[in-house]
């Protein structure tokens, strides 16, 4: 096994994930660099996105890449780059001289050299042709090879694990692990062309890749690109299955995001004429609330209106159960009944966090405001300007951290940790948690009622559980005996909603047959009756993580145990994402 020292231009904060942006313009460069990239990529593919056309049309032989590429890098990149800058080459042309391309990369001033566009992207009988001629992924290696001799940094594209092997094996000190073309957006990839599609399905090649590049070069960083990953959302989720060292974005930074607030604002503009006389459909217009507001009650009613008319004002709102459970799908309908809908909520999870870090993500801060900073980095409150900030089991962090935020978003600026800049904040706040913060100054108190105390709401709730089951487990003829039914009605739901939920769900996964009977519901008084499905007690609490991306509040509800017995199982069982690749 061969050891690579990493390139010390690719520096990285301990603890946090290496990003990329695979741009093609000064402004989705400056942006990016804002945002805290660790690295940028000039590639062919950036550039055409921003002229409309979709990333694979880097693939298609229109004009000489690499000087399409060094000419927009050496105008709009690099001279106002203060990250590292790596510039995407192309190995396809025969008449490329690799020496004289790599030399000229490194006096233009690029930090590295990538393999893009890359045969890696390709198959069948045009990846042959490529490969018969010396065209191909080898000759892509080689090309890295005299690029780390330069002492350039090296990054290998590679879509499957021989690949990356490959890459691993040339030394190469980054590899970034694809996963297709992206699917997001107006320009996404098209259902047949062989992207891996569920976050499940990236996870088993992802972590294949990942360990076949460990056993032939320690030190080489693993990376993800492409595929189901659109969101931050969805490369958590990936994180919840195995680990990898950082992120290249390609479309998701440059041309997702772009796409949906250009359209959204366009349309915007364009409702203006039409307000003053459009009917009012006010009265007929009914907003779809989450499954913890659904019944009839006089109670859960006026939780809804309430909700209602926080949502016409920007006030801060804590929203609170007994228990955390679903507070967070109140807190998204919040938003998206708010004037802020057309900004994406922007949720952080204080579930077990150092205090200290998140306040360093919240606010930002200047080079050296902490020993694990050394780079300075952009603020949640600064760069999500117009949206609103979710901050998600605020019981579990400190009070002071907690006011702090709320002072901000309340006078409307705050100030770089470390630093003298003040910036204006313009954020909608809401907390969630199951703790008691109706006396808190200057916040909007909004219980979500215990389904315990409206139990004539429990035959609506279980109408939707089971809607949802039939759509999620395609099975339409799912359903409850009156045996059953009642039973549940009767039941008092101690675990509220959620444990509910789970219950049904738990039956009809136990169940031969679509009908659901008592015999399938269990002992519901018995908060481990999901554990018969698995074949060991460690087989169910890592069931419980994954779904629910190894949040340990929400899956100590979902398995119906406190968070300390879950803590507790997860410490005896290695089950940390740490633990879950071994």
């Amino acid at each position: 096994m061969s050891e690579v020292s990493p390139n010390p231009l690719l520096r990285r904060d301990k603890g946090r994930m290496l990003i990329g942006a695979a741009i093609g313009t000064g402004l989705a460069a400056n942006f990016a660099m804002r945002g805290g990239a660790d690295f940028l990529l000039a590639l062919n593919a950036g550039r055409l996105r921003s002229m409309g056309e979709p990333s694979i049309s880097s693939m298609i032989a229109f004009n000489e890449a690499n000087s399409f590429v060094m000419g927009f890098a050496e105008s709009e990149i690099l001279p106002r780059a203060n990250v590292p800058v790596i510039f995407g080459a192309c190995c396809f042309d025969p008449r490329t001289d690799l020496p004289q391309l790599v030399d000229t990369a490194r006096r233009s001033g690029f930090a590295g050299i990538a393999n893009f566009p890359t045969a890696s992207m390709l198959s069948g009988s045009m990846r042959q042709r490529l490969e018969d001629a010396d065209l191909g992924y080898d000759r892509e290696m080689e090309l890295l090879a005299l690029a780390r001799d330069a002492g350039l940094a090296t990054l290998a594209y590679s879509h499957s694990v021989h690949e990356a092997e490959q890459a691993a094996a040339s030394s190469a000190e980054m590899v970034i692990i694809g996963l297709g073309w992206n699917q997001g957006g107006a320009e996404g990839a098209p259902e047949d062309d062989g992207t891996l599609r569920a976050i499940e399905e990236a996870a088993i090649h992802v972590d294949r890749a990942a360990r076949a590049v460990g056993s032939i070069s320690k030190g080489t960083l693993c990376l993800v690109e492409g595929g189901p990953i659109v969101s931050p959302r969805h490369l958590e989720e990936l994180c919840g299955f195995v680990n990898i060292d950082g992120y290249v974005g390609g479309s998701t930074i440059d041309r997702v995001p772009i796409e949906s607030a250009i359209e959204a604002t366009t349309a915007s503009f364009k409702t203006i004429g039409a307000r003053s006389t459009a009917p009012d459909t006010s009265d007929t217009m009914q907003p779809v609330f989450p499954i913890q507001l659904a019944g009839r009650s006089e109670t859960i009613r006026r939780a809804r209106d309430q909700l209602m008319r926080v949502s016409e004002s920007d006030v801060a709102v804590h929203i609170a159960v007994p228990d955390t459970a679903g507070t967070r799908s109140v807190a998204e309908t919040l938003h998206r009944l708010s004037r802020r809908r057309r900004r994406e909520a922007v949720t952080i999870c204080l579930d077990g966090s150092n205090s200290e870090e998140r306040r360093l993500e919240i606010f930002g801060h200047v080079a050296g405001a902490h020993p694990n900073r050394d780079r300075g980095r952009i603020g949640v409150l600064e760069a999500a300007g117009g949206a609103t900030l979710i901050l998600d089991c605020v019981a579990d962090t400190s009070c002071a951290l907690i006011q702090e935020v709320a002072d901000a978003v309340r006078l409307g600026q705050a100030k770089q940790i470390g630093g003298t800049r003040t910036y204006p904040v313009d954020l909608r706040l809401i907390l969630v948690s199951g703790m008691d913060m109706a006396a808190t100054p200057g916040l909007v108190h909004l219980p979500v009622p215990r389904l315990s105390d409206r139990t004539e709401d429990v035959s609506s709730v279980l109408d939707l559980v089971l809607r949802d089951l039939r759509a999620r487990m395609r099975r339409p003829l799912l359903r409850l005996d009156a045996a059953a039914w009642r039973r549940l009605v009767d039941y008092d739901w101690p675990g509220d909603v959620d444990e509910l939920r789970r219950s049904v769900e738990n039956a009809a996964l136990a169940g031969n047959s679509d009908v659901i009977t008592p015999v399938e519901l269990g002992d519901l008084k018995s908060p481990d009756a999901g554990r018969s499905l698995f074949a060991s007690e460690k087989d169910w609490i890592l069931d419980g993580l994954r779904r629910n991306r190894f949040n340990r509040s929400e899956t100590a509800v979902y398995l119906g145990i406190s968070r300390k017995t879950l803590y507790n199982k997860i410490r005896r069982y290695a089950l940390d994402r740490e633990g879950t690749r071994t």
